[in-house]
């Protein structure tokens, strides 16, 4: 089936160092190949397989205030990485050497040809305020 992986996987951890108040979560996700459109492949020449790849998350949360205390607030603040390896497909366009040449269809361009993170590590610093 097109663009439906062969497998995939997932697996998560999370430890906290309670001494610390501080918790640290990691996320990963395995996807096999993918099946690519025929069209794709005869017009463009782009590969019929998309390869195995991985995507590793991190986050990192440190409370200072407990919800469950005598204010009933808490307060934690939070560091993120996601796609930890900078793993990236390279460019979903069809025919990146002509991004804007027109298809058959009048079409200027297509990104369809996607089978993977287009986005490369993205950081995350934020902080969240819990109500009890």
């Amino acid at each position: 089936m097109t663009y439906a992986p062969d497998f995939t996987g997932s697996v998560g951890a999370t430890y906290a160092f309670r001494a610390i108040g501080t918790e640290v979560e990691y996320a990963g996700r395995l996807t096999g190949p993918k099946r690519m459109p025929d069209y794709y492949v005869e017009r463009f020449g782009r590969d019929r397989w998309s390869p195995t790849h991985t995507t590793h998350d991190l986050k990192v949360t440190t409370e200072f205030l407990d919800v469950n205390g005598p204010t009933g607030m808490g307060v934690e603040a939070y560091v993120s990485v996601e796609n930890l390896l900078d793993y990236t497909q390279g460019s979903p366009l069809v025919d990146a050497s002509a991004p804007f040449d027109r298809d058959d269809n009048g079409k200027p361009f297509d990104t369809i040809y996607t089978w993977g993170p287009i986005v490369g590590r993205t950081v995350s610093v934020g902080m969240r305020v819990n109500v009890r």
